[in-house]
């Protein structure tokens, strides 16, 4: 995809949260990579720690981690 998906930034924030417990104060989009099935953001927390996401559209195979 290497593009936005269709996920808002507020659905995000909200799936950090219910999965990591992670407060999300800023998130940014990152126009990197070469799979067209994925997207990569910037996250910041509230507490001002950096996170690097990589959301993939599509089934999860995880051998590939």
């Amino acid at each position: 995809m290497n593009g936005k998906i269709k996920l808002s930034e507020k659905e995000i924030s909200r799936c950090l949260y219910e999965n990591y417990e992670l407060l999300v104060e800023h998130i940014s989009f990152l126009p990197l990579g070469a799979d067209f099935n994925t997207a990569v953001y910037q996250i910041i927390s509230r507490d001002k720690t950096e996170y690097f996401l990589k959301i993939i559209k599509g089934s999860f195979y995880e051998a590939a981690v």
